[in-house]
C-alpha cells in the first residue's frame, strides 16, 4: 500500500505532536514531582523546629513570669507579643501535620 505524500506528511505531523504530547507531560510530571518533594523537604524542616520553638515559649514564660512579679508593664506586653508569635508558629506546624 502505497502512502500519497500528505498522508505521509500528515503521519509525520501526528507522530512530531504526540511526542511533543509526551515530553509537555513529562515535563508537568517532573514540576509536579519536585513540588511534592519540596514540600516534603519543607515540612521536614519544620518538624525539626519544633523543639526550639518549645523551648522559645519556655524561655518567654519565665520572662513573663518575671515580668509579672517585677510589674513591668512593657516586659509583660513584649513576652506576650513574642508569646503569640511563637504560638502562632508552633499551631501552625503542628495544623500541617495533622
Amino acid at each position: 500500500m502505497m502512502l500519497s505524500y500528505f498522508q505521509k506528511e500528515l503521519h509525520v505531523y501526528i507522530f512530531i505532536n504526540l511526542i511533543k504530547d509526551n515530553k509537555r507531560n513529562i515535563m508537568q510530571r517532573g514540576v509536579i514531582e519536585v513540588k511534592y518533594l519540596m514540600q516534603a523537604i519543607e515540612k521536614q524542616e519544620a518538624i525539626q523546629k519544633l523543639p526550639v520553638i518549645r523551648m522559645e515559649i519556655d524561655y518567654e514564660l519565665m520572662t513573663l513570669f518575671d515580668a509579672m512579679e517585677a510589674e513591668d508593664t512593657t516586659e509583660i506586653i513584649k513576652a506576650k507579643a513574642k508569646l503569640k508569635s511563637l504560638h502562632y508558629q508552633l499551631t501552625e506546624i503542628t495544623d500541617d501535620e495533622v
